[in-house]
């Protein structure tokens, strides 16, 4: 299918990062990754679709225009295509992020799904050279720091990401 990420283990393939932390939820339900509360467990599912669509699609262009085409394709990424999604497209979506977050380093009670999939898609701004304006959205901000600084996610970037403290 050409998707990615894939987790290839004993059974076989499984595509899909949403796919993924479930099935693994499966195999280790000592380690929940999705909320135990019914209405919790909607809003992460929620949450989730709502990163791979419209935080994705707010994101993906300047890390696009930044890493793919220069690291991946050896092309000058269109600097006016990244100023267009900063400007237009990253505010709406970010505001919405920023008054969901309050004040918690976690979207729950605990880190789930829901924050896997944002802290990821957040960090793809920092592989473009770019991150979350903390004097536009102080929460989304703060959140992501809480993000990049678990263990986990230290142990699953690159050496080479500057990482802001």
């Amino acid at each position: 299918m050409g998707m990615v990420p894939i987790l290839e283990d004993d059974e076989g393939f499984v595509p899909d990062s949403s796919v993924i932390c479930a099935y693994l939820e499966r195999l280790h339900p000592q380690v929940l990754v999705y909320p135990d509360n019914p209405q919790d467990y909607a809003k992460a599912l929620f949450l989730e679709e709502y990163v791979d669509t419209a935080v994705s699609n707010a994101v993906g262009p300047i890390f696009r225009e930044r890493f793919v085409k220069p690291r991946a394709h050896g092309e000058t990424g269109d600097e006016n295509v990244v100023r267009e999604t900063k400007d237009n497209v990253l505010p709406p979506v970010f505001d919405y992020l920023e008054n969901l977050l309050g004040n918690r380093p976690t979207l729950f009670d605990a880190f789930s799904v829901a924050d896997a999939a944002l802290g990821s898609t957040l960090t793809t701004l920092l592989l473009a050279e770019e991150r979350v304006d903390e004097t536009k959205w102080p929460r989304l901000a703060a959140y992501h720091m809480c993000v990049l600084k678990r263990p986990s996610v230290q142990a699953s970037l690159p050496e080479w990401l500057s990482v802001p403290s």
